[in-house]
Order: C-alpha cells, then structure tokens, then sequence
C-alpha cells in the first residue's frame, strides 16, 4: 500500500493531495524575496519503515499574484545522516479571483521507503532569486 507523505515546503497552512496525505510538515519561506542558495528546513518524524510514501512538495502563495516556474534544490537527511538530493520544478498556474491563496503542488519522489525510524530533515533551496 503507497501512502502520501506531503511536504509543504512554501507554505503557512497545510495543502491537499488527490489522496489524503498522512503526514506533513509546513515552513514559511523569506518574505519579500527568497534568494537563490537560501535554504529553509523541515522535519519529519517517521514511524514507519515499511510504508511506500509518494514525496510531495506544495507551494501556497498569493492567488491574485502572477506565478512563475519555481525550481526548487531539495535535500533529504536521514535520522543517520544519510543525504540524498535533486531537483524539483513547481509549474504555474493561472491566476485566479477566488480566494485568497491558490495551491502548487507536485510530486518529488514516488514510491520512497523512509528506512529509519525518527526524525528526516527536508531543506529547499530556490536555483534562483524568487519574490512575491
């Protein structure tokens, strides 16, 4: 059985998957302007060892701000210290008047085994300058 494991990365509030996400965990990112090299961490408790987790990154902001391609460097650590890293592209969406805030997701990792019991470290780093 595949679980979802959110990761909201860009975020004040938790966002929603087409699957009921099991677990998540949410950072604010630098207001105004988030430069490139600039990371901002999250932090997972894992409990289970033998779960499949679809790895997801969503981004909430501003619905009436025009949205650009966000390519973000995400890194993972494990409770070990083992590191994996790669790359991860945030695709826009069109503006819209309803509400306040408009949702961006999109899957990192599919099919991931967190293998370690405690506490995985998720640092997002934007490859560029990003503002709004």
């Amino acid at each position: 059985m595949r679980r979802w494991l959110v990761i909201v990365a860009l975020a004040v509030l938790v966002g929603s998957c087409t699957e009921r996400p099991i677990g998540a965990a949410v950072v604010d990112t630098p207001r105004g302007k988030w430069h490139s090299g600039e990371s901002v961490e999250v932090c997972y408790d894992n409990r289970d060892t033998l779960a499949l987790y679809d790895l997801a990154v969503v981004v909430r902001g501003q619905a009436s701000v025009a949205q650009e391609v966000m390519p973000l460097r995400v890194r993972c650590t494990s409770p070990s210290g083992v590191r994996f890293e790669s790359g991860v592209v945030i695709l826009p969406k069109e503006r819209h008047g309803g509400g306040s805030f408009a949702e961006r997701e999109c899957v990192w990792i599919q099919a991931a085994r967190l293998s370690e019991m405690g506490e995985y470290r998720f640092a997002f780093t934007p490859e560029r300058d990003l503002t709004g």
